[in-house]
């Protein structure tokens, strides 16, 4: 488009945004919003451009930005180009920081609904509990069923990568499991006897026979949410199953209860 450049002087371009005439004075001092021209007399004068910037201005500063962010955002008018390449980056940053505050939701989301199942206000369980959320831990969940001294003891025994290499085994065995029982194979079968050995060992392993943390290991199977974890939706979907062909193998073993049990859980 030719013709003449309109120009605008400070008051008229603050009544058409609707600002202060000392609000775009002050731009101009910090250099975020410069005047395109001046009169003979010294007065600013501003251009159409100058009134798309300061309306970026004033939409990013209503969006929570300082003006020291503004500054890096403001978009150029010079060219199509120019702009569709300041949009296309814009579009990126706003996807990252919409990524960025899912997953500050998700975190928090996450821990309002284990600190509400744990019903009592422990600093050191949540603390927990959020440091595993934070390393996005899938696991974060189990720590509510131990006591404090007994997830201590699991800590000691247990890093954190062979922690995480006993669940996917576990993982495993309930894969195994589920497959015995779509194929309708009977939870006596010398297959599941393995199967219940093979889980009983893990358990063991897992515990050293410390009976106190083995009863509260016990617990996380009956947890309510399905949607833990991965290995904790396998389960819920294989437990009758496992739980059945381990009651044959403790009958085969002469066990009546657990407790009997010493630190080998081998026959």
């Amino acid at each position: 488009m030719g013709g003449k450049i309109k120009y605008f002087t400070v008051g008229e371009l603050a009544k058409k945004i609707n600002v202060s005439v000392r609000t775009i004075q002050y731009y101009d001092q910090i250099g975020l919003l410069s005047p395109s021209g001046y009169t003979e007399g010294g007065r600013r004068l501003y251009t159409m451009k100058d009134y798309v910037t300061l309306y970026q201005i004033i939409s990013l500063k209503e969006f929570g930005f300082s003006l020291s962010e503004i500054k890096e955002r403001l978009m150029p008018a010079d060219s199509i180009e120019e702009i569709n390449e300041y949009l296309t980056d814009q579009e990126s940053k706003i996807q990252t920081e919409i990524k960025m505050l899912e997953k500050k939701y998700e975190l928090i989301h996450k821990f309002r609904k284990e600190m509400n199942k744990i019903r009592k206000i422990d600093w050191e369980l949540f603390v927990e509990i959020l440091s595993l959320l934070r390393n996005n831990d899938e696991h974060y969940w189990i720590v509510k069923y131990f006591d404090r001294d007994v997830f201590e003891r699991i800590k000691e025994k247990h890093t954190k990568e062979r922690g995480k290499r006993y669940l996917a085994e576990m993982e495993k065995l309930c894969d195994t499991a589920l497959d015995l029982q779509n194929k309708e194979i009977s939870w006596d079968s010398e297959e599941a006897i393995e199967l219940a050995r093979a889980w009983w060992q893990k358990v063991m392993d897992f515990t050293g026979g410390d009976m106190e943390m083995l009863q509260q290991l016990l617990n996380i199977s009956s947890d309510e949410d399905p949607n833990n974890s991965a290995f904790m939706k396998k389960f819920n979907i294989a437990r009758e199953y496992i739980t059945n062909a381990l009651t044959t193998y403790f009958e085969k073993l002469g066990i009546e209860n657990i407790n009997e049990i010493g630190g080998d859980s081998d026959d």
